[in-house]
C-alpha cells in the first residue's frame, strides 16, 4: 500500500491481472511502467502517471504471450 493505493497481482493461463484500488479520500496517481496494459474496456494503457480517483478501483490486464 502506498498513500492508501493498493495493488493486488492475479494471473491466470491467459492473462496477467492488476487490481489498483484507491482507499483513501484523496486523488492519487499511480506509475505504470508496463507497455500494453489493456483497461476494463479493452483499450490500451499509457505507461507513466496515472490518476486515480479517491475510492475508485481499475483493473488492468496484460495477456500472456503464447509460446
Amino acid at each position: 500500500m502506498f498513500d492508501g493505493i493498493y495493488k493486488y497481482e492475479r494471473e491466470n493461463t491467459n492473462s496477467h491481472y492488476y487490481f489498483i484500488a484507491n482507499m483513501s479520500d484523496h486523488n492519487g496517481t499511480i506509475e505504470i511502467g508496463k507497455v500494453g496494459l489493456l483497461d476494463e474496456n479493452n483499450q490500451i494503457v499509457k505507461s507513466g502517471q496515472r490518476k486515480i480517483s479517491a475510492f475508485s478501483y481499475e483493473i488492468l490486464r496484460d495477456r500472456k504471450k503464447k509460446v
